[in-house]
């Protein structure tokens, strides 16, 4: 990398690179790291970390990305909508729940040192009961059980995604209480949009804090123009003709059903 010409700091913290420098140095790295050997990692730990799965899945209609930290994106696919054609191998259900992003048990990176190893770091530092339970709840921005106890280290409810409708499960398919719950975190969430809005159009301020949110909101409590004025300004809130939905054999995202490429994913559906 002596050819990326790096800022040096005023202060005595080695050099510093820029926004557009980060990308390019964050492939040589990449490439660097392809030649070294990964960690042994004991078969006893990968059977355990496989045991103790964890499933993140929703019950809202758009993709979320969670958050993996130095694990990189982690996304969550949208539930579809029920009587979407789904592939034979989809493990969601449409109208129910989407198909799940599995977490392991025994969360871990490969950690560049020096010498020709990776060596792993795992999540917690191995000093957690349940490291993969912790790391699932870090995904989603932290979560809420049933009886309202807080499960988010750091991080506040107020930015979790199981507003959106997220939730864990520690089997697949999730059990009916884990999807009632994230149903009820979203229908509340949405609840709150429309009462948001309602207040805002009795001010006028309405188009201040209008989102495309609010009228999905109405849509999934089956709102009125009579129960939210504020509809009247959609298009949504006239009736359309449903088409036809399927969902990508590559991405689980919706599409028509007659579609030929992805346009979530760019893949071909026909070769």
């Amino acid at each position: 990398m002596s050819d990326i010409q790096l800022k040096e700091p005023t202060g005595a913290h080695g050099f510093f690179a820029t926004i557009e420098q980060a990308p390019e140095i964050a492939r040589r790295q990449a490439e660097l790291n392809r030649a070294k050997r990964p960690a042994y990692i004991p078969e006893a730990i990968k059977q355990e970390s496989k045991q103790r799965e964890l499933y993140i899945f929703q019950v809202g209609p758009k993709k979320l990305e969670g958050n993996g930290a130095s694990y990189g994106a982690m996304i969550i696919p949208p539930c579809l909508k029920l009587g979407t054609e789904t592939p034979k191998d989809y493990k969601g259900k449409a109208g129910e729940y989407s198909a799940p992003l599995t977490v392991p048990g025994i969360p871990y990176e490969l950690v560049n040192r020096e010498g020709n190893t990776l060596d792993p770091q795992f999540h917690g530092d191995g000093d957690m009961a349940d490291p993969g339970w912790d790391f699932a709840c870090q995904v989603i921005g932290g979560y809420t059980d049933a009886k309202g106890n807080w499960d988010g280290k750091f991080l506040h409810p107020s930015n979790s995604m199981e507003r959106f409708g997220a939730g864990i499960s520690r089997v697949w398919p999730p059990r009916l209480e884990d999807v009632e719950l994230a149903r009820r975190k979203w229908y509340k969430h949405c609840a709150g949009l429309c009462e948001e809005a309602n207040q805002a159009h009795a001010v006028g301020q309405f188009s201040k804090v209008a989102t495309e949110d609010h009228y999905v909101a109405a849509q999934v409590l089956g709102k009125t123009v009579s129960e939210c004025s504020w509809l009247q300004f959609s298009a949504a809130a006239a009736p359309k003709p449903e088409k036809e939905m399927k969902a990508c054999p590559f991405c689980a995202e919706e599409i028509l059903y007659a579609a030929r490429k992805c346009r979530f994913c760019g893949e071909f559906l026909e070769k």
